[in-house]
């Protein structure tokens, strides 16, 4: 993986988009990085695959304005939230993740034989939040020998809705959750984190996400402590 300073320097955000492609949104550069101390890159299915980024900008006006939108801040749930229901309780996930089916996450074709290419629409999957057991008792999931654990939570749909290769990190929501703005529209909350799962685009597929508010104290202390220019790991 790159350096911590390189990491920083060689990326940017973009905010208010549906096309990656377009030009539309903002940029904005990554102004320092607070990651859990026990995550581990390579094996997100461990546990703790969470980090906070603290960005400034934007650094760079949108090329396309008709693809650009205002970017909101989303609510992180509460401990005294109305709990999530398996089966009934319904999310959905967005991505520029690659979207052809394959048996496992990093192949770089299809099962059809085609490049797994990631997509340049913001692509949506609607998902249903399942009890660990729909993971843990997933014949894919024993196979591979992954156990959920705590602060992650299980999802996925009965059809071919799955995350996918480069949807990691994006953000599992529930909407219509939160309280009601000045419109009486209830807010959006973020539930979930994209951290790992079994292939692309297969049937009944479980996957394992972030469990956000587990982590909420964790991230209230991130804030805290994010450093300009640094690259910190926080238990």
């Amino acid at each position: 993986s790159d350096p911590p300073e390189a990491f920083m320097a060689t990326r940017r955000v973009r905010l208010g988009t549906i096309d990656i492609g377009s030009g539309g949104g903002s940029e904005w550069r990554i102004d320092g990085v607070v990651r859990h101390a026990y995550a581990d890159p390579h094996h997100a299915e461990r546990g703790y695959d969470i980090a906070l980024l603290h960005i400034v900008g934007p650094v760079a006006a949108p090329v396309n304005t008709s693809q650009t939108f205002e970017p909101v801040p989303i609510r992180i749930p509460g401990l005294f939230d109305a709990p999530l229901k398996s089966g009934q309780t319904d999310l959905e996930l967005s991505g520029w993740g690659v979207t052809g089916e394959a048996p496992t996450t990093r192949q770089t074709r299809s099962i059809d034989n085609k490049p797994q290419l990631p997509a340049q629409i913001l692509q949506i999957a609607h998902l249903k939040y399942w009890d660990p057991a729909n993971c843990n008792h997933d014949p894919r999931f024993l196979q591979k020998g992954y156990t959920l654990q705590p602060g992650q939570i299980c999802a996925g749909s009965l059809t071919n809705q799955t995350a996918c290769f480069l949807d990691s990190g994006g953000p599992l929501v529930r909407r219509y959750a939160g309280p009601a703005d000045a419109l009486g529209v209830r807010q959006p909350e973020l539930v979930g984190l994209v951290s790992f799962g079994i292939g692309c685009g297969n049937v009944r597929a479980p996957s394992g996400f972030v469990d956000v508010r587990y982590f909420k104290d964790w991230i209230r202390r991130a804030k805290a402590n994010y450093r300009p220019g640094k690259f910190v790991k926080m238990r």
